[in-house]
């Protein structure tokens, strides 16, 4: 499967131009485009992260909604689900 590149059209004024090719020096790159696209790579990596951490924390609240979902199951207060009824 070849992938197919999608193009950006962004309009940057001097001080964010002058940013993003420091950048692009920083980080060895050769174009400015190319930081761009690390800098879109390290913001879904921190979202990704972010994401993790917050469902790594919030166990044991899912834990307490497990556990109280299981005991009104025992109890007989739970309904069965169907996802086609109306």
């Amino acid at each position: 499967m070849s992938e197919t590149p999608n193009t950006i059209t962004l309009e940057l004024n001097e001080e964010e131009t002058a940013l993003i090719t420091a950048l692009a020096r920083e980080r060895g790159l050769s174009e400015p485009a190319d930081a761009l696209r690390a800098l879109l790579h390290d913001a879904l990596k921190f979202y990704d992260d972010l994401w993790d951490k917050k469902f790594a924390d919030s166990r044991d609240v899912l834990e307490r909604i497990t556990d109280e979902g299981h005991a009104e199951h025992r109890a007989g207060l739970a309904e069965d689900f169907d996802v086609d009824e109306p």
